[in-house]
């Protein structure tokens, strides 16, 4: 199924059911969309646990940002009042979510958007945690 999103870039979207899992009567989704590239210090590792964030790390955790220091407070704030808006629109109560940040036009919080969505495994790379 191609469907539109964000303007006139198209999207793949294929549902197939997970087999195996808790939330399988909701289903799965698969989307692929345009590459965009993304600096190695905008990527996060977010992690969900009963449908609260329980924690934020650095996706990239073996490399050191010292400017991205000046932003921490920014950065925690909008990757909290972007999970608190969006939360009831994921398929699982506990998963692993990176995201990566952008600053449009200078602004003093970040855009946070999501590059990839899994649930939560035993053998999961979980950076600094």
């Amino acid at each position: 199924i191609w469907k539109k999103q964000e303007g006139s870039v198209p999207v793949l979207v294929y549902f197939f059911p997970l087999k195996n899992y808790q939330s399988a009567d909701r289903g799965s989704v698969l989307v692929l969309r345009k590459f965009s590239l993304c600096l190695p210090e905008y990527e996060f590792r977010a992690f969900v646990y009963k449908r609260q964030l329980t924690g934020v790390s650095q996706y990239c955790y073996s490399q050191f940002f010292p400017h991205m220091l000046v932003r921490r407070t920014e950065i925690e704030k909008a990757i909290v009042q972007f999970f608190k808006e969006t939360m009831r629109l994921y398929p699982m109560d506990n998963f692993v979510c990176d995201v990566f940040l952008t600053w449009p036009n200078d602004t003093s919080l970040p855009k946070v958007e999501i590059i990839e969505l899994n649930p939560v495994i035993a053998f999961g790379w979980f950076a600094f945690f």
